[in-house]
């Protein structure tokens, strides 16, 4: 952070590996129950961050080990996603991250390296959480309608949009009113998607491949 003040950087993003505190004390974590508060703990980090070197929230970045941390007594729950990903969307958090996908099971033969040891999640069940916390925010709507009205300003207006992402049903239904031409959600055939698209670009048909 000397070194980043000191060169007066400005477009820079701080990533709190917030994880492995190590023993519990109030100087290591945020102390409930006689156990980290894993989420609290990570906000505690990132406040920290901003109130002592000033770097604004939309610069900071999480990284949470999801799931058994280093300690019997630190687990980062779904509960914990939950309590998080809502400060983070209050404070215009820059990023939420997570270590890591491959660990984003219960069990495993591998060792902790491959499984977080929270019988709760079941398979993906902390990428699942953090999507449906954070992904499903309706920025979507927004972006899309700003490409679509730039591409009329710019007097390409029969440019044909098409979207992609994890997008709510109702989302869809909107996007197609915007006059988005195709909407490929997660799970779409790839042979689907190469047909739909061509459809859409001869113009002879609008297409949506759902979920």
């Amino acid at each position: 952070m000397s070194a980043i003040q000191a060169q007066g950087l400005t477009n820079y993003y701080i990533n709190v590996m917030a994880m492995d505190y190590g023993s519990t004390t109030a100087g290591n974590c945020a102390v409930v129950n006689g156990s980290c508060d894993m989420a609290q703990s990570a906000i505690n980090a990132a406040t920290s961050v901003h109130n002592f070197y000033g770097v604004p929230y939309s610069h900071i970045e999480i990284t949470p080990d999801i799931g058994q941390n280093d300690t019997s007594d630190e687990v980062f729950t779904l509960a914990n996603v939950d309590t998080l990903s809502s400060w983070a969307k209050a404070n215009g958090l820059g990023g939420i991250h997570f270590w890591s996908l491959d660990r984003d099971t219960p069990t495993c033969s591998g060792g902790a390296s491959t499984c977080n040891g929270y019988s709760q999640s079941g398979p993906f069940g902390f990428t699942n959480r953090f999507i449906a916390d954070l992904a499903n925010s309706g920025a979507h709507l927004t972006a899309t309608q700003d490409v679509i009205t730039l591409l009329a300003e710019q007097g390409a207006a029969d440019v044909r949009v098409i979207v992609g992402g994890i997008i709510p049903d109702a989302d869809i239904r909107l996007l197609r009113a915007m006059g988005v031409q195709a909407v490929f959600t997660p799970g779409a055939d790839l042979t689907s998607i190469v047909e739909t698209v061509g459809r859409v670009a001869a113009g002879t048909a609008e297409g949506m491949v759902p979920a």
